[in-house]
């Protein structure tokens, strides 16, 4: 339900990157119809303790984006910024 635009982009990247780094979807499996009812509902499982090494900027910057009032998630220049403060170089 709602409109699919910028935001919903925003919130699967944000999505993506929780799974990529906790090897987890960020509502628990189930039925399609539950998992749904989930993400329209309720708020992911908080990433910071299934993922302690990640940094907390990078852990905001996904809460933000997976934020369910779409009118709260960032743009896709703010993503970026959040990002880009949120990560770290790679060894």
């Amino acid at each position: 339900r709602g409109s699919v635009d910028r935001t919903a982009d925003v919130y699967s990247l944000g999505a993506t990157l929780y799974y990529l780094l906790c090897a987890a979807p960020p509502y628990p499996s189930g039925p399609f119809a539950a998992v749904a009812h989930r993400v329209r509902h309720d708020s992911p499982q908080p990433l910071a303790p299934r993922c302690p090494d990640c940094p907390a900027a990078l852990v905001e910057a996904i809460e933000r984006m997976m934020e369910r009032n779409p009118a709260r998630r960032p743009s896709a220049r703010e993503t970026l910024a959040l990002l880009e403060r949120g990560g770290r170089p790679l060894p």
